[in-house]
């Protein structure tokens, strides 16, 4: 196994114990140092070199497959950095008042786990479709951390919903368009079919994408 699977198959065993143990100090504690391995695993991986997934899905005969470049590591570094100072900060009196408050403090760090794990699969997608489906996961785990604000972020997550469908259809559409017009989701593929693309074509990708990703983005 590879250091990209390893950190995958952490990222994912992370959301297994945030959803086990989250309620517990000590299990808090071993979350912490969860994300401390992701980042230890990360340091494992070359950024001057493609570091492939040797694991692969196949969907409606597509490949969804996954890597990493020195880019995808560089957001990765900042992704388990930042998770682990979060961690750390929502273990300690943070925590302890927001469980007193009857606050939900396990799906807050179940939301953390899976908004970190789909970043993870988001940096390191190898396709098209692969890379839809980690970010429409990071855009609900964000639902998920947002309507445990309370009042206020509820109201503001119900209107990110709104944009974030939009947004996800937009990208969607123009995913199948790209696969109608070149016959594939792959990187490589898409990228030598577009020469082949009519400027209409061309013009409707373009903007059915940057009008999906920017939406979400905003």
């Amino acid at each position: 196994m590879n250091p990209l699977d390893l950190l995958l198959l952490t990222g994912l065993a992370t959301i297994v114990m945030a959803a086990g143990a989250a309620g517990f100090a000590v299990g808090r504690i071993i979350l912490t140092m969860m994300y401390a391995l992701q980042l230890i695993i990360l340091v494992q991986i070359d950024p001057a070199m493609i570091t492939p997934s040797e694991l692969s899905i196949t969907v409606l005969g597509q490949t969804l497959g996954w890597q990493f470049d020195g880019l995808s590591w560089f957001f990765a570094l900042i992704t388990a950095g930042t998770a682990l100072l979060a961690s750390w900060y929502a273990a300690g009196e943070y925590g302890e008042r927001m469980q007193k408050q009857g606050g939900h403090f396990r799906l807050l760090h179940v939301g953390l786990a899976i908004n970190v794990w789909a970043m993870l699969l988001l940096l390191a997608a190898g396709d098209f479709l692969s890379l839809f489906l980690g970010w429409e996961l990071v855009s609900w785990a964000g639902v998920l951390l947002m309507v445990l604000g309370g009042k206020l972020s509820r109201e503001a997550a119900l209107r990110y919903i709104t944009y974030a469908i939009a947004g996800g259809m937009s990208v969607l559409a123009g995913m199948v368009f790209l696969y109608t017009w070149s016959g594939s989701l792959g990187f490589e593929q898409v990228t030598a079919s577009i020469a082949q693309l009519t400027p209409g074509q061309l013009w409707t990708v373009m903007l059915l994408l940057v009008a999906g990703f920017s939406v979400k983005m905003g």
